[in-house]
């Protein structure tokens, strides 16, 4: 296999991956083509040969060279792809949507550390590590039953003990988005949420007027780190840009595809705002609010695109 090949699958894994703490061996420049949001994103797969993975109410640890299963773990009504590996230890939720638990498992021997009894069922958690204090951060569907609301969880990952919380207006399925000190999250009717990472506390709140999210693959907001501009796709299959500071809406980008079954979550990369939705691909520049250009699936009727765009050496 040729080293650029190796490169590139192996850069793929290590920027979508929440996985044990090492240095990094990769080149600065390689590292710089991820996004803020798939920095703090991950997927089940550890670099230490093991790949984690939930199926129904068990979760499994298994060497990805042998497919030997290490260890199995049952945890109630685990939902499928929404754990997170980091520095040795799984954190995953379940998905009974009332009161539900929480978990931090040995990642070596799938041992329970801690379990935190939060409300609804739990997004992909992502963590992070500041100099005193590990965090790891979760949003959570509806509450109890019937409830139409969500809470968005900061638990301390030593202990298990929640740290704050904060009751959103609707559930919540996607994954919370951290930049900086700062954290970002959209509930299922299209509300924007910024809050401070250490406490919880509302910085602002704006909407996405009449373009509530889809239930399947909602978009996660992605922060352009150089203006400050979040963008986000809304459940209308529009793409949009807020200030990042204030709240305020920047610009629309209208796609034109209705209704929305998928919104992936947004990429940038020179200056350039990547998206799909449905069975399209944008490459959109919201500058100028053009399309670049766009790619439309053929020959696969029954299928969307579920994924959020990567690009690496000018490949999407």
């Amino acid at each position: 296999m040729k080293l650029q090949t190796v490169l590139l699958l192996y850069t793929i894994l290590y920027m979508q991956t929440g996985c044990k703490k090492q240095t990094p061996t990769l080149p600065n420049k390689l590292n710089a083509l991820t996004t803020q949001r798939l920095k703090n994103t991950s997927l089940p797969l550890d670099l230490n040969a093991v790949v984690y993975t939930a199926a129904g109410d068990t979760i499994y640890a298994i060497n990805a060279t042998t497919g030997i299963v290490k260890w199995n773990k049952f945890c109630d009504k685990v939902k499928t792809g929404t754990l997170t590996v980091y520095n040795g230890v799984v954190y995953v939720g379940n998905g009974n949507g009332g009161a539900s638990d929480f978990y931090a498992l040995d990642a070596t021997t799938g041992a329970e550390i801690w379990r935190n009894n939060i409300k609804g069922s739990a997004s992909i958690p992502i963590v992070k590590e500041y100099y005193n204090q590990t965090v790891v951060y979760v949003c959570t569907t509806p509450a109890a039953a019937g409830g139409a609301y969500g809470y968005i969880y900061a638990i301390d990952a030593a202990n298990g003990k929640t740290i704050w919380s904060f009751k959103t207006d609707r559930e919540i399925t996607a994954s919370p988005t951290l930049v900086l000190a700062y954290l970002f999250a959209i509930d299922v009717e299209g509300n924007l949420y910024a809050l401070k990472a250490s406490n919880g506390t509302k910085i602002w709140q704006a909407a996405i007027s009449g373009s509530p999210m889809p239930a399947y693959n909602p978009s996660n907001p992605t922060i352009d780190l150089h203006t400050s501009t979040l963008y986000v796709g809304g459940g209308d299959a529009n793409l949009y840009a807020f200030d990042g500071v204030s709240g305020g809406l920047l610009s629309t980008f209208t796609t034109l595809r209705t209704p929305i079954i998928t919104a992936t979550s947004p990429t940038i990369f020179n200056g350039k705002v990547y998206i799909a939705t449905n069975k399209s691909i944008y490459a959109i520049d919201m500058a100028k609010n053009t399309q670049v250009w766009k790619h439309d699936l053929t020959g696969l009727s029954l299928f969307f695109i579920t994924t959020t765009p990567i690009i690496y050496n000018n490949l999407l």
